[in-house]
């Protein structure tokens, strides 16, 4: 996921199945500017899931798709 902050902050980020199933969470500290973040989904089955970028600015949700 790449997306881009415009002032330093604490960020969470979420992914969630189709069914609001939490699979993974992850908290960065004190981030800003463009921000690449890499995940693991060697054990996420093929699907549709949503990620969730959260920091002091508010909140982003995306969608993306893993194909096997």
């Amino acid at each position: 996921f790449n997306f881009v902050l415009d002032k330093s902050s604490d960020v969470v980020i979420g992914v969630t199945d189709v069914f609001g199933k939490q699979i993974m969470n992850d908290n960065l500290k004190d981030i800003s500017g463009k921000y690449s973040y890499t995940m693991n989904a060697e054990k996420l089955s093929a699907g549709t899931y949503f990620y969730t970028v959260t920091g002091a600015y508010g909140k982003n949700t995306n969608k993306f798709v893993i194909l096997k």
